[in-house]
């Protein structure tokens, strides 16, 4: 078994690489998140704000060993095949788990170890950013006691690989055929039209108006509450209140105005499929565009809470940072699995005389809209945040406005990314039939 992995890991050099690097980055990230947690105890805070405090590097942490586990598991996935012909050439499902932990147990300790000295690195390197600065602020945490905490997280994380992946190899035990044929099936779309047959009987949706114009309302003025009221326990209310308002319209309005408009809409074959197109992008990326929309305003809204000032700034840089990196790379790997799905209708809409220069600016409409509603109404809340956070004196009108720039650039970067991967990806799909015949 050991010479067979050996010889997988030979021929799939980049990939194995690639995953490495990956997680090598998140252990390193595991690191000092509880590098931070432990300076955090010795600190001597009142209860209340202890807690406030450390939730910010405790959520991150969280974030972190579940992309690990995702991306693992994205993995184990594009190898159902590889798995499915072990076990037609005699192995056992116990074998297909013997072949995981000897790949992953390795991978896992080589990530471990050089995540241990890159996280020492990340954390020598934030103290040497401190001091540039004139921040009188110096992390000290104890690394025997950090990295024994570290393996513990290490070793749940590689348990919780393996209890998933016993599920998909019962799975692939169980449909052998179909993986091996990679048989792909297309469900419903995920977005529903409000509409009966005839557009003379179509029912105007009143009551889902009624509830996005109480969202808006509810938004900003929660927005204004934040930044005007100063009892604590009313903050609190108004925060979740936006906190809801912002998923709601993230999921929901634009779904809602396509339904409003549909007859309009319909007569424009670009802004008809660039709607279409993004609804499907928003429910492939629902997980993620919610987890985003909640923790980035979270980690601001923690800092309001607080009235602690002295050493806020050395815990919310970092974290804000890091947290930014790996929903980056959380949207990264959630639309390269969304672009894999769009093989077919890429092919199809080829097939039917859409030029490939067609299909990039149906695309580029989509992904602008997509930058508009998931990316655009969750910065608007964090800079209001950000202003009370400022004029609170919570944090320098510099740091506050680094960290909006640093968002507002890596999204940006992220755009142009999804512009150049999906035009690539209509050029290749569009001149090759196979993607029409076999929807790979």
């Amino acid at each position: 078994m050991f010479a067979f992995v050996q010889k997988i890991v030979s021929h799939q050099k980049k990939d194995y690489c690639l995953l490495l690097i990956i997680l090598t980055l998140l252990a390193s990230f595991e690191f000092c998140f509880l590098a931070m947690y432990e300076h955090l105890s010795h600190l001597g805070l009142d209860t209340i704000t202890f807690m406030f405090i450390s939730f910010i590097p405790f959520i991150a942490l969280i974030i972190a060993i579940v992309l690990s586990i995702f991306i693992t598991k994205y993995f184990i996935q594009n190898k159902q095949h590889e798995f499915s012909m072990l076990l037609l050439f005699g192995r056992k499902p116990k074998d297909l788990f013997t072949y995981l932990m000897i790949q992953y147990g390795i991978m896992l300790i080589i990530a471990f170890l050089l995540g241990f000295c890159l996280g020492i690195l990340w954390m020598l390197g934030m103290n040497t950013f401190f001091q540039f600065i004139q921040l009188n602020f110096l992390f000290q945490y104890n690394i025997p006691y950090t990295l024994f905490i570290y393996m513990f997280f290490i070793l749940a994380t590689f348990i919780l690989i393996l209890a998933i992946s016993a599920s998909q190899f019962t799975y692939i035990d169980c449909h052998i055929m179909e993986t091996l044929t990679q048989k792909t099936t297309r469900g419903i779309a995920p977005y529903k039209i409000s509409m009966s047959r005839h557009f003379y009987k179509r029912q105007i949706p009143i009551g889902s108006i009624l509830i996005a114009i109480i969202e808006f309302i509810i938004l900003f003025y929660s927005i204004y509450a934040l930044i005007t009221i100063s009892l604590l326990e009313n903050k609190l209310v108004y925060f979740l209140l936006c906190f809801s308002a912002i998923i709601y319209l993230s999921n929901r309005f634009i779904p809602l105005l396509f339904d409003l408009c549909h007859q309009q809409i319909v007569h424009h074959p670009f802004l008809f499929h660039a709607m279409t197109s993004y609804m499907y992008m928003t429910h492939q990326l629902s997980s993620i565009t919610n987890i985003h929309s909640i923790i980035l305003p979270l980690i601001f809204m923690l800092l309001i809470m607080c009235d602690q000032t002295n050493f806020l700034s050395p815990f919310i840089i970092p974290c804000f940072v890091m947290i930014l990196m790996m929903l980056l790379l959380s949207f990264i790997i959630k639309y390269t699995l969304y672009l894999q799905s769009l093989q077919r209708t890429y092919a199809t809409q080829g097939a039917l005389g859409y030029h490939p220069q067609q299909l990039f600016k149906i695309s580029l409409l989509k992904n602008l809209i997509f930058l508009l509603s998931i990316v655009f109404i969750p910065y608007l809340y964090i800079h209001y945040l950000g202003q009370y956070i400022i004029m609170s004196h919570i944090l320098k009108s510099q740091v506050m406005y680094s960290l909006e720039i640093l968002y507002v650039v890596l999204y940006l970067i992220f755009m142009m990314y999804m512009i150049c991967k999906e035009k690539q990806f209509i050029k290749e799909v569009t001149s090759h039939v196979k993607y029409l015949n076999r929807s790979e």
